[in-house]
Order: structure tokens, then sequence, then C-alpha cells
């Protein structure tokens, strides 16, 4: 190519733009353009736009109306879109880019409660990432999800010892019975380690004998 190389200053650049402004590219123009960048012989062919040159075109297109705005995909079209994306895992650079690019946008209500339908169940226990078998810790306590339980929490939990105690002895545990870990170690729930107290006071008296004894 006779211009290979050859760098255009800045004022022949805002010339060529001023002249491109408001041209509209007929669709077989198009077509050739797209082919011609992807032939090898092609001065940009397997080039990559460095984040300045790709910061300045997203700039240069704020406010252009793009071919697809206002137009709506068919039913077909949205559903071969989403075959094609099933099982896409997403980094969590191009989350966080996705996030960012939707940070301040105002959904419309229709949108939000597609979002919101579209997400349902997704997330549901063993679909979650951060899934751990139905169980979390907190204050070193064991607690298992068992939503059906009688006796669970708001959540659906109830502590693992608890649970336990009431297979072994075939029975729900009552509010008033406490457990006692016979090694001091709330994480240990094997049936060995644990003892049961009628309530909370009969717990008590317990330690006091042990404080007693030491």
């Amino acid at each position: 190519m006779p211009y290979k190389g050859y760098k255009l200053s800045e004022k022949h650049k805002q010339k060529i733009s001023e002249t491109l402004k408001g041209r509209k590219l007929t669709k077989e123009h198009k077509k050739k353009i797209g082919l011609a960048q992807l032939d090898k012989k092609n001065h940009n062919y397997g080039k990559k736009l460095s984040d300045e040159c790709k910061k300045k075109i997203s700039l240069a297109l704020i406010g252009r109306i793009g071919g697809h705005t206002g137009r709506k995909h068919s039913k077909e079209t949205i559903r071969k879109i989403s075959e094609s994306l099933k099982g896409r895992i997403l980094s969590e650079k191009h989350k966080r880019k996705i996030g960012l690019s939707n940070k301040g946008k105002k959904f419309s209500e229709e949108r939000r409660k597609n979002i919101s339908n579209s997400k349902k169940g997704k997330n549901l226990r063993e679909k979650s990432p951060r899934w751990k078998g139905g169980k979390k810790i907190s204050r070193d306590y064991i607690w298992v999800l068992e939503p059906k339980h009688p006796f669970c929490n708001s959540e659906g939990y109830i502590l693992e010892s608890r649970l336990i105690m009431g297979k072994f002895l075939n029975r729900y545990l009552t509010h008033e019975e406490v457990i006692h870990h016979i090694n001091e170690i709330v994480d240990d729930n094997r049936i060995e380690n644990l003892i049961l107290f009628a309530n909370n006071g009969e717990h008590k008296k317990y330690h006091g004998k042990l404080q007693k004894v030491s």
C-alpha cells in the first residue's frame, strides 16, 4: 500500500472527519468494508486496539443512534441468543465491566420484572456457587439448613447438635432442652460428645459442679 506507515496530521484527520459526518453507508459498502477487514492483506488484520483507542471510539460514539436502537428481537432470535449463552461462565473482570456499564441506569418496571423472573431459582441452594451443603458457622456453632423442621429459625436453620441429638433420640427436642458439649468444643457434634439437659437451669447446675471439682 502506498500509504502504509504514513501518519496523518491532526488537521488532516479533522478534515476527513468533517467530510464523513452525516454520511450514510449502503449495505453493500458496509459488507465490502467487513470483508476487507477479514483479508490478511489488510493493514489492520490481526491488530488489537489499545485501551486508549477503545476509549476514544467509545467517547466518539456517545449519543450516536445505533442501527439497533428501538428494535426488538423476535422470540426466535431471543431463544437462539439464550441457547448460545447457556453454560457460559463469565470472568470476574467481565462481570465487573457489566456492572460498571449498568451503573446509574434506570430500568423500566417491565425490565426489572423480567430480570427478577429470569433469576428466580437460579441461585437457590445447590444451584448457587456459594452453596456449602446447607451448613453455616456462627459463633463457632454449626447450623444446618432444615426449613421443614418445626423448630428451625426464621432462616430455616437449626443447630447441628440439636439435630444430631434429636435423630439419636428419634424425636424433636423441645425449646427448653439444652445441649452441652463435654469437651467444650462447640463444633464437635459427635453424639458421644453431647449431653442433653431438660432446661437451662439443669445445665447451669452441671457447670457449677464442674467448677467445684476443678
